[in-house]
Parts: structure tokens; sequence; C-alpha cells
């Protein structure tokens, strides 16, 4: 019996950077590098704004550079734990997409995740 495994290589891990929040007046907030934190989790800058705003529990839109304008002052400790929140939510979304996938090929195995993707591991079985 001849097994075949992918060849696992390691990738630098990034971290994000924090969201850089301007204050307009005294009751909105802008966070100027919305469109980078969107680009490096991958994801729609309208999909990330709606979760946002549900969970901030305000109003909001994007302009024409991508900046999200929240009605609303918040601090950038605030925003920074919504989006690890978010993050953390897809994470574990992919993570069940692509094992749903293994099982439907009928490999069976897991996945393990090296905080930079995951990585199918034959023959192994959840822990």
């Amino acid at each position: 019996m001849e097994y075949s495994y992918a060849r696992v290589t390691r990738v630098k891990t990034r971290a994000m950077s924090p969201p850089r929040v301007r204050h307009e007046g005294i009751k909105k907030t802008v966070v100027v590098n919305f469109a980078d934190l969107c680009q490096f989790m991958n994801r729609r800058p309208e999909h990330v704004m709606r979760f946002l705003l549900a969970k901030l529990g305000t109003t909001g839109s994007l302009d024409s550079y991508k900046k999200l304008e929240v009605n609303g002052r918040f601090v950038p400790k605030n925003l920074e734990g919504i989006m690890k929140q978010y993050a953390a939510k897809t994470l574990l979304f992919c993570r069940i997409a692509v094992q749903c996938l293994l099982d439907a090929k009928g490999v069976n195995g897991t996945l393990i995740y090296d905080k930079t993707s995951f990585v199918a591991r034959p023959g192994k079985t959840w822990t």
C-alpha cells in the first residue's frame, strides 16, 4: 500500500494591524484602514461592515475610499475585539467547510491548523 502526503511548508505568520480610528465630531467614528483589514482577512468589506455594525448595534456606511464611517463614538480597542471575533468565526466556518469536503470525498482524516492554513492528515481522526 502506498501513501502520498502533501508536502507541508511553513508560511510566515502575519499579525493583523489594529484598526486606525479617527473621530469626526462627537458622534461619528471613521476606521481609516478598514479596506486593508478586509483585504488581510480576504473578505468583502460589505460583509465585514454588516457584521461589525450588527455587533456594535449602530448604523454606518462605506465611503468611496472604503473607509468605514460608524455613527457613534468608539475606541479602537472595542473595534479590534469585534474584528478578532469576526476572524475567529470565519476561521471556524472554513475549518468545518474543509472537513465536510474531506468527508464528501471519502477521505478518512482530520485537519490540523498551524496558524496559517489547514493541513489534511489522512488516516487520523478528530480528537
